[in-house]
């Protein structure tokens, strides 16, 4: 996706268990250890070599998401949505873990 594009949109599919430790995530593009599940972003260049070359990253921790949000997609058997600012204060692209304001958790309403 275009750096400069307007606007960005990625559907990743996560699975989510119960456990006895509370809710936990999973999937192909899940990362980090049960205390610190995440999507990761990443921002980079492909030049002529063909080859991604990372030069910012940032963290869309799932483990920060209310879960009462989680049991009610759930519950609803709804998609759970993270609007999320791309962009820091400084115009440069988000890094680290992303938090709010810079992201917005919620239950997209069904048209």
């Amino acid at each position: 996706m275009p750096g400069d594009a307007a606007s960005a949109r990625w559907e990743i599919p996560v699975s989510v268990r119960r456990a006895d430790a509370g809710i936990d995530f999973g999937g192909p593009f899940v990362r980090g250890d049960r205390t610190d599940r995440h999507l990761g972003l990443a921002w980079g260049e492909v030049p002529g070599d063909g080859l991604f070359h990372l030069f910012r990253a940032a963290k869309l921790c799932l483990v920060d998401v209310d879960p009462r949000l989680v049991e009610e997609a759930l519950e609803l058997g709804r998609l759970l949505t993270a609007s999320v600012r791309l962009t820091d204060h400084n115009g440069n692209p988000i890094c680290a873990r992303i938090r709010s304001p810079d992201v917005t958790w919620s239950i997209p309403t069904v048209t």
